[in-house]
């Protein structure tokens, strides 16, 4: 499964097919018509989230239940329409997508050669000077 932000609120979604399946909602509609759950949207919210973050926390068990939805909405599904009327399927040239950042957290980097860096700069210098 490809995870991919996408769309103006970042939501998750799978890259399947040229397509971009909302998870969350994806979720909720499984739950719906699979479990009888009362209240599939916010359910699906908790097993399935539809930030980035909340997925990644997740782990293991919002993946499994993610490519449940999945492959019931490819299977089983009488419609790719949410359980509220939420659109569930957007073709992935429609949609913007974005970097798979969690919450815009920033990304940090530190080179593991710093220290043989730095050390070999510092010779170098020696030798110019």
């Amino acid at each position: 499964m490809k995870i991919v932000v996408f769309g103006p609120s970042k939501r998750t979604g799978a890259l399947v097919d040229g397509n971009v399946i909302d998870l969350c909602y994806a979720t909720a509609k499984y739950l719906r018509e699979k479990t009888g759950e009362p209240n599939p949207a916010e359910m699906a919210e908790v097993l399935v989230p539809s930030d980035l973050a909340g997925l990644i926390e997740g782990s293991a068990r919002a993946l499994d239940t993610a490519q449940k939805a999945l492959d019931h909405l490819e299977t089983q599904a009488q419609s790719q329409i949410g359980p509220h009327g939420e659109r569930i399927v957007y073709s992935a040239s429609d949609v913007r997508l974005h970097a798979p950042r969690p919450n815009n957290a920033r990304t940090a980097c530190a080179g593991g050669n710093f220290v043989d860096h730095s050390v070999a700069m510092r010779i170098k210098m020696k030798a110019i000077r």
